[in-house]
């Protein structure tokens, strides 16, 4: 394993403003994390020599035998407060003090980044399960804008995924239509002449008709589309689509039933959880019609205060989002990967509609952010939980167009 260079860059331009705040962190990426270790930079740990450390790089760093890969080869082990033990009293790590950034691991050095090789060049972004990273990101109120740069780099094995678009046995493969359906995907998500549920719903439309056609015909697909919706015919369409609250209700105490059961350690996120259950009037002992009811009481409240005012910061999350995860090529099935961007979505705008009612007047902003940075945290981190709820949509016969067109009114 070893460097790979690359000259072009594409991120957006949030990333030429970030820099990690280290102690100044509220919520710091060395507290209650798994920390895998590399093979390589294990090595160096127990050879290190460093009177400062090499105590510490004894009794902390354990062989992850049970995975044993060149990326998991081993972890750190944390304190009984869940705290990286080679953290020091102000908060700072102490190798990157002692030996310098060289000698970090891999996921010390690249986190939050994200970095995906597409073709020659290197594409960087960054989750927003950190908090300075979510700030930047999603508190600009204009459209996510990138910036394609030409510089030298080099990324020490922290590639997340490698893409190649050009082979020529593409012709029939989604490979071949990455760019073509990612321009057409952000585009449609920062078309403000459009609400968000709207640019959503034609998404869903969009991927169900590419889904059931020729590859080779996306093109004109995604022209067809383009014209419609500058057209604006596609209003009239939306405007009949039913909103189903019973449906979202449902879905939202399976979600909630979830992620309580499967648990977390994370105080902040679990505190959130708790507040916007109780705006929606989950937990209460009514029946299922009366928490219905205050579900609907809730969604009215965040829809007629808050949802158009706040639009901005989830376009800028799901337009992240279907950058960093090179969407839509995670999953064969492109309806699928269009079903699990809903699902995310789904998710924080359910918290969104309790926190809404739970804080009334002092729902700001800042708290929108807070809550997807926690969500980002805790969920997105954990594929396990978004498969779960994918399995619910299943379970209950609501992955199709019609029921996601509902769930999003």
């Amino acid at each position: 394993m070893g460097e790979t260079k690359f000259s072009k860059i594409l991120q957006p331009q949030y990333m030429n403003e970030f820099k990690c705040i280290g102690k100044e962190c509220m919520e710091s990426c060395c507290v209650k994390w798994n920390i895998p270790i590399d093979k390589d930079t294990y090595k160096k740990y127990k050879d290190s020599k460093n009177e400062e450390l090499k105590d510490l790089f004894s009794n902390n760093i354990k062989r992850w035998r049970s995975k044993g890969d060149y990326s998991n080869y081993a972890k750190i082990k944390l304190k009984d407060n869940g705290e990286c033990p080679f953290l020091d009293k102000d908060k700072l790590c102490s190798i990157y003090k002692h030996l310098g950034e060289d000698s970090l691991s891999t996921t010390c050095t690249v986190y939050p980044r994200d970095h995906n090789k597409i073709d020659d060049s290197l594409e960087i972004s960054a989750t927003m399960s950190c908090p300075e990273a979510a700030r930047l990101a999603l508190l600009n109120k204009n459209p996510m804008e990138f910036d394609c740069l030409e510089k030298e780099i080099k990324i020490k094995d922290g590639l997340k995924r490698k893409v190649n678009t050009n082979k020529v046995d593409f012709k029939n493969k989604i490979n071949r239509y990455l760019w073509d359906f990612r321009i057409f995907t952000i585009s449609l998500l920062q078309n403000r002449n459009y609400r968000l549920w709207e640019r959503l719903t034609i998404l869903g439309l969009f991927f169900d008709k590419v889904g059931k056609s020729k590859l080779s015909d996306s093109i004109n697909i995604i022209a067809n589309y383009n014209s419609n919706i500058e057209k604006g015919l596609y209003k009239g369409e939306l405007s009949k689509i039913p909103s189903n609250m019973q449906i979202q209700s449902i879905i939202t105490n399976a979600l909630t039933k979830k992620r309580v059961s499967m648990g977390t350690n994370n105080k902040k996120y679990m505190d959130l959880l708790i507040k916007s259950m109780e705006g929606i009037g989950y937990g209460k002992k009514e029946e299922i019609e009366n928490n219905l009811k205050c579900y609907e009481k809730a969604y009215n409240y965040y829809t007629e205060n808050f949802e158009e005012k706040y639009e901005y910061i989830l376009e800028n999350y799901l337009v992240n989002d279907v950058f960093k995860e090179i969407f839509p090529l995670k999953r064969k099935n492109l309806f699928e990967n269009y079903e699990i961007l809903i699902v995310k979505y789904a998710i924080i705008r359910m918290h969104l509609i309790g926190l809404a009612s739970f804080y009334k007047d002092e729902f700001t902003e800042e708290k929108v952010v807070s809550l997807i940075q926690s969500f980002s945290r805790v969920i997105e981190h954990n594929d396990l939980f978004i498969q779960k709820v994918y399995s619910i949509l299943k379970e209950n016969n609501i992955e199709t167009m019609a029921y996601m067109a509902m769930l999003l009114k």
